[in-house]
């Protein structure tokens, strides 16, 4: 620091927290030692100590209201000398009724909040602040429920507005912001139902929860500056809203139904978004289509759920999440394009998306959570991608109009639920890497009448195959070591079974109602785990 002149160290010591701040600086050069004599306010609390190395202080600032304000100088007389200050700054909060009785042209308050109790003292007050108070603050639910209260003028010193100010305010029809707001608290106009117009000031980035929540009669909301970030529930049910609420320069969505009005059908996200968060745009019910910006990187919990009209939904190249949920019961919802940048396609995604006939996936997914096309009714066509490593249980439950579909080579199981009740499903390629085929894998597929088991099975579990109608004949191979319980059972028309191999388990129930099952070769050493493997099984020969 030696190398700074002496100007450059003094506005560097405006900064400073503390004495020994200055302390420090005199050990670095000697050069500095009078810097505090340049000071014509102090920039830190003062004690009786201290302000012997402050002698040019005029302005006294006060930063906390523990701080120091009457000090003594000491003189050679008999009686020592108050020191005087010409003016004296308060920076720490004081409420409105402090701060008028104790106006003075030798104080200045810079920071006076008006609270919840002034409003109380002066209820006339509302349009008609003091004009030598800087009021910066309006306190935590300030004007809470004034029913008399119809508009307000803000004065320009105010820079924030804290949470729930103006809550249930339902006569409050028009207000005019201060220009110097930078900050506008939770809740703050909640319940506002009489609230026609808003205009943000330039210096507010961020609208946060539920600020403009129930504002039923809000109808237009226009931005001064760059709002950034909009809070979960901001808008929730601003029904008259029509506007273009989202602002080239917001970079994140937290909003809760803010489309619950019917005027809105379509919506593109402004390029500079980079994430759209959970629950944002639930449960929007008129919503047809959607367009997401370039910027947009993630698509969150359950952000587009039960939009029950959206059948158009264009997702950027630049998303690379699509979170839990974020597209269950959009039940008009026909094609989905999950594009190459996608590395993460959460759990319950797609579920009940019953209008879903194609879906194309991203190359660079490894993993399908569970239930993510849980209840796709209608989907026909769906090419799983080369890089996929893991299917999630229910992953293809209850896709009944599914007809084909090839498993990549990477996938060695087939877990609990996957295909079941795939009732249109005739042909599935798998890979002869599988280990094992989960619970009821494949229970209810219908018209699934040829099936090849892997090379490389080895354990079929419980209800396999159960109610496979269609099934004629199967092979089991050498690998497999068990068959669980129920199987194969209700599979009417099974009439013929190798099993391949020795020490075999077979299930309780395997192949009960196996009606035209007439031909079971059996190996050696082969266990029953149980009862009633063939019970139904009339026209069976072993």
């Amino acid at each position: 620091m030696s190398h700074l002149n002496r100007e450059e160290v003094f506005v560097i010591s405006k900064y400073f927290e503390n004495f020994s701040d200055y302390v420090a600086l005199v050990l670095v050069a000697k050069k500095y030692e009078d810097i505090l004599l340049k000071h014509t306010s102090n920039p830190i609390p003062l004690s009786q100590s201290i302000i012997q190395h402050f002698s040019h202080i005029n302005t006294l600032n006060l930063w906390s209201e523990n701080d120091e304000f009457y000090f003594i100088k000491s003189t050679s007389e008999e009686e020592d000398e108050v020191i005087q200050f010409e003016h004296t700054i308060l920076w720490y909060d004081v409420d409105y009724q402090t701060a008028l009785s104790n106006m003075s042209s030798q104080i200045t308050l810079a920071n006076v909040t008006f609270t919840q109790n002034d409003k109380l003292c002066y209820k006339d007050i509302t349009n008609n602040f003091h004009s030598q108070l800087f009021i910066t603050k309006f306190g935590e639910e300030c004007f809470l429920e004034c029913s008399f209260l119809t508009s307000l003028v803000m004065p320009n010193t105010l820079t924030k507005i804290c949470d729930c100010c103006f809550e249930e305010c339902t006569s409050l029809v028009d207000i005019k912001m201060s220009q110097n707001l930078v900050e506008i608290g939770k809740g703050a106009f909640q319940y506002c139902a009489a609230l026609q117009s808003i205009e943000v000031p330039k210096g507010v980035t961020k609208i946060e929860d539920s600020t403009f929540f129930g504002c039923s009669s809000l109808s237009s909301v226009t931005y001064k500056g760059k709002v950034e970030y909009f809070g979960e529930n901001c808008f929730f049910g601003c029904d008259a809203l029509r506007l273009k609420l989202i602002s080239n320069e917001t970079k994140e969505l937290k909003i809760n139904n803010i489309f619950s009005s019917d005027k809105f059908v379509n919506f593109q996200v402004q390029n500079s978004v980079t994430q759209i968060c959970e629950f944002c745009f639930r449960s929007c019910n008129k919503l047809k289509s959607v367009v997401i910006g370039n910027c947009t990187e993630a698509l969150g919990r359950f952000s587009y759920s039960n939009c029950l009209v959206l059948s158009n939904i264009q997702i950027s190249n630049s998303v690379q999440r699509v979170d839990d949920y974020c597209f269950s019961e959009c039940i008009s919802l026909k094609t989905l394009l999950i594009p190459n940048s996608v590395t993460y396609l959460g759990k319950f995604s797609c579920y009940k998306c019953d209008s879903l006939t194609r879906i194309e996936l991203s190359n660079a997914l490894e993993k399908l959570k569970s239930h993510t096309f849980d209840g796709c009714r209608s989907l026909k066509v769906i090419e799983l991608p080369p890089t996929l490593q893991r299917i999630g249980k229910y992953c293809f439950k209850l896709c009944e109009s599914l007809r084909t579909i090839t498993v990549p080579n990477s996938v060695n199981e087939i877990p609990n639920f996957c295909f079941q009740n795939c009732r249109s499903l005739t042909a599935i390629g798998l890979p002869n890497t599988l280990k094992s085929f989960g619970d009821s894998a494949f229970a209810f597929c219908y018209s699934l009448s040829r099936f090849e088991l892997p090379n490389d099975l080895q354990s079929i579990g419980m209800m396999c195959f159960n109610g496979c109608y269609s099934l004629t004949s199967i092979k089991i191979l050498k690998g497999v070591t068990s068959l669980g319980k129920c199987c194969f059972k209700e599979c009417v028309l099974l009439s013929h079974v190798i099993i391949e191999g020795e020490d075999k388990v077979i299930g309780e129930n395997c192949f009960e109602e196996c009606s035209e099952l007439k031909c079971v070769d059996i190996p050696k050493n082969t266990i029953y785990d149980g009862q009633n493997c063939f019970l139904g099984c009339n026209l069976l020969s072993i």
